[in-house]
């Protein structure tokens, strides 16, 4: 197990470096030596390029002199412009950058290194963390509809209350006590606009969930 997590460890360190140079370097190399250099495609780096529909084609990049990180990155090219492996090792034998061979065939790099982040497990990381966070927020989405409901029939109580109260008004003979009545109901009603505007607040916090909802499983999605 140690061994495959050093493997995997050189392979994204690798990675990062074969995005700033050319892939045929290691062919070249090979070729002004007369042999292509042995590489070490073991099963990190095949699994690897199994994700990414070349795991039969580790016999063209070891014959073509080309290093595991490179073949990993042409492995995705390959795939993204459903184009074959073959023409991916002629043109980095030629001596192109990784990103020169992207845009010749019609791929867009950040979709690259996406799909190389994916392969190495990374896209899978993130997942987890949005579709965690996706929870939390569906959790906050269905207290804020709960809330949303429980003000709005607090809010046809009061009015029920404060209707109550002026069909009352009639029935009150004191002059004294009708003055307090209306008082209580010019009370009630000043209430009436604040849980108004609690429920106008409670809407927009559910429109902004639900949006933002929406983005995370488009983000999940793609």
């Amino acid at each position: 197990m140690k061994g495959l997590r050093k493997t995997a460890v050189t392979l994204i360190a690798a990675l990062l470096l074969v995005t700033m140079a050319p892939l045929a370097a290691a062919a070249q190399s090979a070729s002004e030596q007369g042999a292509p250099p042995e590489q070490h495609y073991d099963q990190v780096v095949v699994l690897v390029l199994n994700k990414l529909g070349a795991g039969g084609e580790v016999d063209k990049f070891e014959k073509a002199g080309i290093a595991p990180h490179a073949a990993v990155i042409l492995a995705a090219i390959a795939k993204i412009s459903s184009q074959p492996v073959d023409e991916m090792i002629g043109l980095s034998r030629g001596g192109k950058t990784p990103q020169e061979i992207a845009e010749k065939v019609g791929a867009d790099w950040k979709k690259v290194q996406e799909t190389v982040a994916e392969a190495l497990g990374f896209k899978r990381d993130n997942t987890a963390r949005l579709q965690e966070r996706l929870a939390k927020l569906k959790e906050k989405l269905a207290q804020a509809q709960e809330r949303y409901q429980k003000l709005l029939q607090e809010q046809a109580n009061h009015e029920q209350r404060i209707a109550d109260a002026r069909a009352k008004l009639g029935e009150i003979t004191n002059e004294r006590a009708r003055y307090w009545a209306e008082q209580r109901i010019t009370a009630m009603e000043m209430g009436l606009p604040i849980i108004k505007l609690q429920i106008e607040r409670n809407q927009f916090v559910t429109d902004m969930l639900q949006k933002m909802i929406a983005e995370l499983e488009a983000e999940l999605n793609k």
